[in-house]
């Protein structure tokens, strides 16, 4: 019996040091109503089932037209019809670490079959243009923010955030309307109804992002990049991927590709230039349709550089460092208006155990135990937001990180924590961790 219960006792300690796994959830739930948009939205994953419908009869007519029976165009009419009677679009959102999608094996099939006929994937681009023009034509989603405490109180004032240029950001989340307009539908929920953001939308369908598999970004570009900017990109991701241990391999952006990544269900991640109020904007980690947009007003120089750095951090699967649960203790952030409603902290989950009877906290959090990084390139800098020091004083901030590190950091604007941190996540060795603790000023 003794020992009956101590295997039971251990069992739940167990278990309750795994769920500490679990992505820190932010400080409450957050209501989202009164949307003032016009007109209705599309139901989207209609919308992509009804594009499939199109592509499985383009897929039956490049098969007959071959002179060969290849066993390929069934290979890719097997996976279309999967994906359409699967509702994979749906089923991402709703759960992103499912494993819903082609097989690899079935991606270099595919992959071949449009290399081996361009007339084929010319279609398949006519669909993502279509798809596309039907995103285009939402209408803009106009959404009240209202963030609560522990207590269902209300904390800060009311903000409105407007998609732009297809995309949402919701300061500690950013996706296109289609993603997000997946997750109000499959909801059965409407934005001019308003609903609540419960913290299980942010833990399970959008904690830190899930982590790209096998260490690989696969990408490619959008049409929007010039020849130049291709140029740059790549040279920064080349170094990015010296530094992290991340590979960032680049593929020509197919009709087959750019049609799987606006069904929402691709391995690929899309780099696109657009207007944007901000230097640039990502999803965080890998999703059914992950990108990184920079501001067309974005130079190709060091601040350039500077920003895209960042969004590569938030596509690996990196929040910002002034969200951090302990972010008050190091900073002094603005406590009304929207700048603060928009950069809450990230909540310190605690789960208490008995074990050898004394109360044990266990963090859990994204911070891998790294000390505070004022110049961790995911920190907004000093002024932003209005985000000072304790004492409430400005610091130097990231901008002197490739000087500062550059011989570590292979050139990037990441700094050793920084790295330390990816490494950490996607378990990559060697890893050794830094020795010195940030301050404001460099050392």
């Amino acid at each position: 019996m003794k020992t009956r219960l101590f295997l039971m006792s251990c069992a739940v300690v167990v278990a309750m040091l795994v769920s500490c796994d679990r992505v820190a959830l932010n400080e409450g739930p957050t209501a989202i109503a009164g949307a003032k948009t016009p007109g209705g939205y599309p139901d989207i994953q209609a919308t992509i089932n009804a594009s499939l419908d199109k592509a499985l009869a383009v897929v039956a007519a490049s098969a007959a037209r071959s002179a060969e029976r290849d066993p390929r165009y069934a290979t890719l009419a097997r996976s279309l019809r999967r994906e359409r009677d699967g509702n994979w679009a749906t089923a991402r959102v709703l759960s992103p670490d499912r494993s819903v999608g082609v097989a690899e094996e079935e991606q270099g099939e595919i992959d071949s079959l449009m290399a081996d006929d361009p007339e084929l994937d010319a279609a398949f681009s006519e669909l993502a243009d279509e798809l596309e023009a039907a995103y285009a034509a939402i209408p803009t989603i106009e959404i009240t923010v209202q963030n609560y405490d522990e207590d269902g109180n209300p904390t800060g004032s009311p903000y409105t955030i407007r998609s732009e240029n297809g995309v949402i950001d919701l300061g500690y989340r950013t996706f296109t309307v289609q993603e997000f307009l997946l997750w109000v539908q499959s909801q059965e929920r409407r934005p001019e109804r308003g609903f609540v953001i419960d913290r299980s939308w942010r833990h399970s369908s959008f904690g830190s992002g899930r982590a790209w598999p096998a260490d690989t970004v696969r990408l490619f570009f959008d049409t929007s990049i010039s020849g130049s900017d291709t140029t740059w990109m790549l040279t920064n991701l080349s170094r990015a991927q010296s530094a992290t241990g991340i590979r960032f391999t680049h593929y020509a952006a197919s009709g087959s590709r750019r049609y799987q990544w606006t069904r929402c269900n691709s391995p690929y991640l899309k780099i696109m230039r657009a207007d944007l109020d901000f230097p640039g904007s990502a999803t965080i980690g890998k999703v059914g349709c992950s990108f990184l947009k920079m501001n067309n007003r974005t130079a190709r120089n060091e601040s350039g550089e500077d920003a895209f750095y960042h969004e590569v951090g938030h596509v690996l699967g990196l929040i910002h460092e002034h969200q951090r649960y302990d972010r008050d203790e190091y900073v002094y952030v603005q406590r009304s208006g929207t700048n603060y409603d928009r950069i809450f902290r990230w909540r310190n989950q605690r789960f208490w155990f008995l074990f050898w009877s004394w109360l044990s906290a266990v963090k859990n959090s994204t911070t891998y135990d790294t000390p505070y990084d004022y110049h961790s390139v995911m920190h907004y800098p000093a002024s932003r937001n209005v985000i000072t020091l304790r004492n409430r004083e400005l610091w130097v901030a990231r901008e002197r990180n490739k000087i500062v590190w550059g011989s570590q950091n292979h050139s990037t604007y990441f700094t050793p924590w920084d790295l330390y941190t990816i490494k950490r996540r996607y378990g990559i060795t060697p890893n050794r961790r830094p020795t010195y603790t940030p301050r404001p000023a460099y050392p």
